[in-house]
C-alpha cells in the first residue's frame, strides 16, 4: 500500500544499490536519498556532528522540494 507520506531515505555509500533496488521494488523509484560516507566509525565526534548537521539540512531541502512538487 502506497501512502502519500513524504519520506527521505538516509543510507551509507555501501548500501546505495540495495536502497535503490528496494525502493524500485516497492514502487518508489524516485525516493529521495541522502547518502552518508562509508567509514563513519573512523570520524571524530566533531566530524560526525558536522556530517549530521549537513545531513539534516540536505534532508530538509529534499522534504521541502517534495512538498512543493
Amino acid at each position: 500500500m502506497k501512502r502519500e507520506i513524504p519520506a527521505v531515505l538516509v543510507v551509507t555509500e555501501r548500501f546505495i544499490d540495495l536502497a535503490k533496488a528496494v525502493s524500485r521494488a516497492r514502487g518508489m523509484p524516485d525516493l529521495p536519498m541522502v547518502v552518508l560516507p562509508a567509514g563513519m566509525e573512523q570520524m571524530t565526534r566533531e566530524e560526525l556532528q558536522e556530517m549530521a548537521t549537513r545531513t539534516l539540512e540536505e534532508a530538509e531541502k529534499l522534504f521541502a522540494t517534495r512538498a512543493t512538487a
